[in-house]
């Protein structure tokens, strides 16, 4: 474990090894492994780390930890692009613990894992019961925002929408933590679900919001352009045509 912590992983995969060889029957055997893992891919041997953990749970399926190797498994398996294994892998942990700390996580990453092979349908499920177990979770922000795109792409606009507001008002209140990619994204999505309701003056405010509050977003050429079709839509020519000039001027090279 101190070498773990003191950044040295590779040696320390090579000693848990070693020890695991030596002491088959070490009481402590279980924790010896599963750190292991851990060791393995902070070393980059995300291979080896994959092989190891799937031996850990071969061994100790449950008991201490069993939740943590399950999560750690399926992140593994999720980087291997095994989404349906890493599945698997993330249900077991929450079947283990279900209110514990890796089971927010396990639920979040399986939506992502869900995501990834267009079960949209199961993704929005994996991440409503991370929001409805696990409301003041660190991962419940992820879930709201992953969520709110996941309904906003599927004509869900309404829906959409309130996961937006809501990951909004938590983050001003102080309720919840994001970067300022992730409120960009959210004020982005509050305006496409908006314009999706054909709320476009509504829409056309988060917009110009959004490229106040950020000139500098990463997407802002969407921004603009998103602002003046709900500006051309909501009857506002020569506003449109003005965003539309400032998108040419801003970005020459958007297609």
């Amino acid at each position: 474990s101190t070498l773990v912590e003191l950044k040295q992983p590779a040696e320390a995969a090579k000693l848990l090894a070693t020890l695991a060889r030596a002491q088959p029957k070490w009481p402590r055997r279980d924790e010896a492994l599963l750190l292991r893992v851990r060791a393995l891919r902070e070393a980059g041997d995300k291979a080896a780390a994959l092989e190891a953990a799937e031996r850990r749970v071969k061994e100790f399926p449950a008991g201490p930890n069993g939740d943590l190797a399950w999560y750690r498994l399926g992140q593994l398996r999720q980087d291997a692009g095994k989404p349906a294994e890493a599945i698997a892998a993330f249900a077991e942990a929450v079947k283990l613990a279900p209110t514990g700390s890796r089971a927010a996580g396990s639920l979040l990453a399986a939506g992502w894992c869900h995501e990834s092979k267009d079960r949209l349908a199961e993704a929005i499920k994996s991440w409503s019961e991370l929001l409805e177990k696990q409301p003041q979770s660190p991962a419940a922000a992820a879930a709201l925002l992953a969520r709110s795109d996941v309904r906003q792409r599927t004509g869900d606009f309404a829906g959409g929408q309130a996961d937006a507001e809501t990951l909004l008002a938590e983050a001003r209140d102080g309720k919840a933590k994001l970067d300022a990619a992730a409120l960009g994204e959210a004020r982005l999505l509050e305006g496409l679900c908006l314009a999706g309701q054909k709320k476009f003056a509504q829409a056309g405010a988060a917009f110009q919001k959004l490229l106040q509050e950020q000139p500098q977003f990463a997407a802002a050429d969407r921004v603009f352009f998103e602002l003046g079709v709900v500006q051309s839509l909501d009857g506002k020519a020569a506003d449109a045509a003005a965003t539309f000039a400032t998108l040419a001027e801003k970005f020459p090279k958007s297609g």
